[in-house]
């Protein structure tokens, strides 16, 4: 089974081994590129890739907003829907290697 690697799952609550969001106050450097190439990306999952959906809902751990219900998967990586507000809204900051993957697919 081929592992797949996760970007953008939180941790939720105590006990969880997941990290924590970090809000940035700055946008960091090519955060625009970055969500322009996201876009793009999952518009290309939705029509080749795979995308799982589930019951319920995700809520924002900054701001509590609803983030949807759906996961992304593509070429090795997972994330979730919801992890472009995280980058738009709050200046998260993804993993040099998921930017890496995400600008250059």
């Amino acid at each position: 089974m081929k592992s797949v690697r996760k970007e953008g799952f939180w941790y939720e609550g105590s006990g969880s081994s997941l990290p924590k969001p970090i809000a940035l106050t700055e946008p960091w450097e090519d955060k625009s590129k970055f969500l322009k190439a996201l876009a793009g990306l999952e518009s290309r999952v939705r029509e080749h890739g795979r995308i799982r959906r589930y019951k319920g809902g995700s809520i924002c751990r900054i701001c509590e907003c609803r983030n949807g219900s759906t996961e992304f998967e593509f070429k090795g990586w997972t994330w979730p829907v919801g992890f472009e507000h995280y980058v738009e809204a709050h200046n998260v900051q993804p993993s040099l290697a998921f930017q890496k993957f995400v600008l250059g697919v």
